[in-house]
């Protein structure tokens, strides 16, 4: 899931839907939103990816000058008025929050 998951992020960022397909697919037995966000910080906490968003207007996505886990509660409950992943619906699951 690894080298899957590297290779989706080459491009600069990733929603954090290519995380959980990479998890429904590859370790579907232990898929919850809950363990997705914990492959997030995992490849966070390693080094691989940087955590941020699209701030709007037009810009560019930009990482955030926060710790991991502020990072990750951003993405999981919401930040600047956009909906956290835990609380979005399945079938709108489209965040633009990792690189």
């Amino acid at each position: 899931m690894e080298h899957f998951l590297l290779y989706g992020v080459s491009d600069d960022w990733a929603p954090v839907s290519e995380f959980e397909k990479a998890v429904r697919r590859f370790d579907s037995e232990h898929f919850s939103r809950e363990f997705v966000l914990e492959v997030v910080r995992h490849f966070a906490e390693s080094g691989y990816i940087r955590l941020g968003a699209f701030p709007g207007g037009g810009k560019s996505w930009e990482p955030w000058n926060v710790s991991i886990d502020e990072g990750i509660e951003r993405i999981a409950n919401g930040y600047n008025d956009v909906t956290g992943y835990l609380h979005i619906p399945d079938d709108q699951i489209r965040s633009d929050r990792i690189e």
